[in-house]
């Protein structure tokens, strides 16, 4: 399992791990070859031009602003490790997680009462959405969201853990999302479709989706029926800087930085109705079920852009 309390620096192939901790954390930035140049030359004019030296150099970093200090702290704007024994409603907005409408026919309407929501479970630190038993004539899944977790202004890097626990016909996961307006509870009737415009999905199903399915907008996901079926835990990260959006995985830098609008929005589970029922005899009449472990946001520093390992992402999580 991903430790949250990796290093937030930590990358395969840093160019440089010391300026790039500076730029992340707001340490003073590092000494460039001319000030090491004048530095040298310093340091043959005799002891006592030396012990000046340390003296002032002492003295400048004893009179440092605060808000150096205050920039090399860790800005987390959001943290949730699931600890517990249910989500945390503060958090998540979970009106609708096992019960209420569902989106069909574009519009959102409300089940036949035996239909099979699903469980939402919390425990062990970890988050779990499940439905292994669905009603195969009306199939749904349990859906949670939160508006909450992202900060209005401000570059920011969203972590999370998850692992898929099991496969089934319908597939489903984590969608981080931006809605034009705060997103309400839906009403019977409503036609405003669920979950706004995705940023970064994450998807597996048991059929031809495996993978898992890891969708950047403007590249396609890489989930395909030949791959196996995907239970290892992975760590996905989305670094939104100077409106651009990156993308992570596993420490590993896959793409970006592209354009894209800000995200506002996370859900996890499926808020459609899904189809098919008389279909899944072939790959197991259940839905793919997950967990996640941690879901962090922090603001950060800008950074510089990395080289796309994009069209590695198959052969390097598979």
């Amino acid at each position: 399992m991903p430790s949250v309390r990796a290093s937030v620096f930590a990358r395969l192939h840093p160019p440089n791990v010391a300026r790039q901790a500076a730029e992340r954390f707001g340490a003073v930035e590092l000494t460039d070859s001319s000030t090491v140049t004048k530095g040298v030359l310093a340091m043959n004019r005799g002891t006592s031009s030396r012990q000046s030296g340390l003296l002032f150099a002492a003295l400048a970093l004893l009179l440092l602003p605060p808000a150096h200090q205050a920039l090399a702290e860790p800005r987390v704007f959001f943290f949730d490790d699931f600890a517990g024994s249910a989500l945390d409603a503060s958090k998540w907005q979970t009106t609708i997680a096992t019960t209420g409408p569902r989106y069909a026919a574009e519009s959102w309407t409300l089940p036949p009462s035996e239909t099979s929501y699903g469980l939402v479970t919390v425990a062990n630190s970890l988050v779990t959405l499940e439905n292994s038993s669905p009603t195969l004539s009306y199939p749904i899944f349990p859906y949670v969201w939160t508006d909450k977790a992202i900060p209005p202004s401000g570059d920011f890097e969203l972590k999370f853990g998850m692992r898929y626990t099991s496969g089934g016909f319908w597939g489903d996961g984590v969608r981080i999302a931006t809605v034009p307006s705060r997103y309400e509870t839906p009403s019977v009737g409503s036609t405003e479709p669920p979950g706004g415009r995705y940023i970064l999905m994450i998807h597996q199903d048991n059929v031809e989706c495996r993978g898992p399915n890891v969708t950047l907008l403007g590249h396609g996901g890489q989930g395909s029926a030949l791959l196996p079926f995907d239970t290892e835990w992975h760590t996905y990260e989305l670094r939104y800087e100077g409106n651009q959006t990156s993308l992570y995985i596993d420490n590993v830098f896959i793409a970006g930085p592209i354009s894209t609008p800000r995200p506002n929005f996370i859900s996890l589970g499926v808020p459609e109705v899904a189809c098919c029922g008389e279909s899944c005899g072939c790959c197991g009449c259940q839905w793919t079920s997950f967990s996640v472990d941690f879901i962090q946001v922090q603001l950060i520093h800008a950074t510089s852009t990395k080289p796309s390992n994009w069209g590695d992402l198959k052969a390097r999580y598979r």
